[in-house]
């Protein structure tokens, strides 16, 4: 789903708006589709799919689509070396840090 989502990503910036919104709705299933894989709305794979969705909405706010400019560039880090940003940052957050050993 992710190179789907490029695609549409890199489709909005050669032109037609209307990808964007294609973006949020591949990004809304995805949300869709972790709950009911994870059967939790707060599953770490899920808050993936919701940071997402976030900034795909917030995007369509941008007059500028620097946002989508920038989803573009992590969107394709995800596609062809496998890092995503919004995972390590996801994983900083308070909520999801884990106490493992008895450190």
């Amino acid at each position: 789903m992710w190179a789907v989502t490029l695609i549409f990503l890199g489709l909005g910036l050669l032109g037609p708006a209307w990808s964007y919104g294609l973006v949020a709705l591949v990004s809304a299933f995805q949300v869709v589709y972790f709950i009911r894989k994870t059967g939790n709305w707060s599953e770490f794979e899920t808050q993936v799919r919701w940071a997402y969705l976030g900034l795909a909405v917030f995007g369509l706010l941008d007059p500028t689509r620097l946002l989508f400019l920038l989803m573009f560039l992590t969107t394709a880090m995800v596609v062809f070396f496998d890092q995503r940003l919004v995972e390590m940052i996801l994983r900083r957050m308070p909520w999801n840090k884990k106490i493992t050993g008895g450190s």
